[in-house]
């Protein structure tokens, strides 16, 4: 029986019987680049991107011209490549929705047919993936011990400006909205995972009134982002409807949940990428906040 080759991205099969000429399969799947940051798809990039091992496989194998995805977000990607099934078939039609481990998918077909299957990496369908002999996969997108230290260029100079309107109220919010101290500036949005974990600590910061706390609600839908803080709560004093994705464009969002502090004078002190925990909180935002002195 030949070994199972472990994966870190998604799934690896190999065939069970030696005397049966199954060629053994490595799928490695990395979502949400653009086809020119491949390097082999030309683009305006083709001189910038350095692949050389994609670069090789493109030359000794095939490289597919001509091949979409039917629901290009994350979640619905996988469950379509896993079920081969369009979203309305599957089930799993956006970030939250779970994959039903009864659904029949490649895993499946494949042991059916004397391969052995493991899955290896981020799974992000919610529940437990199933059909295979093996997995190890992450939760939600993974745990960020060490949360991406990317500096923004606009540390030290002042906050957008911007007009854009209130989500629950029938008023618009410009840079006059804040408030003549420092203030958190919290990216998020309904549909975002990540924004869950980070919620309960936003609540608890929001009782301190020593500081300001803002909302930036990302391209979502208003009646989703409504319903989302109706369930768990509110913690923010206003909230600014980026549903266009201007503003954040404008502050280097690089995707939710992100944190940023201002100070009175709008100045960026600060921009955290991912959600925020305990540690962070203490070790790194309220220092700023002048709440350790």
């Amino acid at each position: 029986m030949k070994k199972v080759l472990l994966l870190i991205a998604f799934f690896v099969v190999s065939c069970k019987n030696d005397e049966i000429n199954h060629p053994n399969i490595l799928f490695i799947m990395s979502d949400d680049h653009t086809s020119q940051s491949w390097g082999i798809y030309g683009g305006i990039l083709k001189d910038y991107v350095k692949n050389d091992g994609i670069k090789r496989l493109a030359k000794s194998g095939v490289v597919l011209e001509n091949l979409f995805c039917t629901n290009a977000i994350c979640v619905p990607s996988r469950a379509s490549i896993l079920t081969g099934q369009y979203s309305h078939l599957n089930g799993v039609y956006n970030l939250p929705d779970a994959l039903d481990p009864d659904s029949l998918n490649v895993a499946k077909v494949l042991k059916n047919n004397g391969y052995q299957t493991s899955i290896v990496g981020k799974w992000h369908l919610k529940k437990e993936p199933s059909g295979f002999d093996y997995y190890k996969v992450l939760p939600g997108q993974g745990l960020y011990n060490d949360p991406k230290k990317v500096e923004s260029p606009l540390i030290g100079k002042e906050f957008p400006k911007f007009k854009l309107n209130d989500l629950f109220l029938n008023t618009a919010h410009d840079n006059d909205s804040f408030q003549d101290k420092k203030t958190i500036i919290n990216v998020w949005a309904s549909w975002c995972l990540e924004c869950e974990r980070e919620h309960s600590h936003l609540i608890a910061l929001s009782n301190n009134k020593n500081f300001d706390l803002v909302g930036i609600n990302y391209k979502d839908n208003a009646d989703d982002a409504k319903g989302w803080l109706n369930m768990r709560g509110n913690p923010y004093r206003i909230i600014i409807a980026d549903f266009s994705g201007d503003l954040s464009l404008d502050l280097g969002v690089y995707g939710v949940p992100e944190t940023y502090i201002i100070d009175k004078n709008q100045v960026i002190l600060y921009k955290h990428i991912g959600p925020i925990n305990n540690k962070i909180i203490q070790q790194e935002m309220m220092p700023l906040l002048g709440m350790n002195e």
